[in-house]
C-alpha cells in the first residue's frame, strides 16, 4: 500500500478474505481467490487502482500478485502453497 511501483515478483497472501479493494495502490495487480482446498475460484487480471472486487463467497483466501500470473493458470486449478 502507498507504494509508487512494485518490486518484481512481489505478492501478498490475505487469509480469510473473499473480496478486496485496490485503494491507495497506484498500480494494477492480479488477484487469485482460492477456496479452503487451494483451488482457484476466481481470477481478476489488471485490477486497477481504486477498484473494489465483488465478494466471491466460495473463496477463503486471496493472493495479490504483480502481473505475473501465466495465461495457462485458470479457475479450477489447484495451488500448493509452501512456506519458505
Amino acid at each position: 500500500m502507498f507504494q509508487k511501483s512494485p518490486a518484481p515478483y512481489d505478492g501478498l497472501f490475505i487469509p480469510y478474505s473473499s473480496s478486496i479493494h485496490n485503494c491507495f495502490v497506484s498500480f494494477p495487480i492480479e488477484v487469485l481467490f482460492i477456496n479452503k482446498d487451494g483451488v482457484i475460484v476466481a481470477i481478476i487480471r489488471n485490477f486497477r487502482p481504486w477498484q473494489i472486487s465483488r465478494p466471491y463467497f466460495t473463496a477463503r483466501d486471496v493472493i495479490e500478485l504483480i502481473n505475473i500470473i501465466p495465461d495457462f493458470v485458470g479457475v479450477g486449478d489447484k495451488l500448493i502453497l509452501e512456506e519458505h
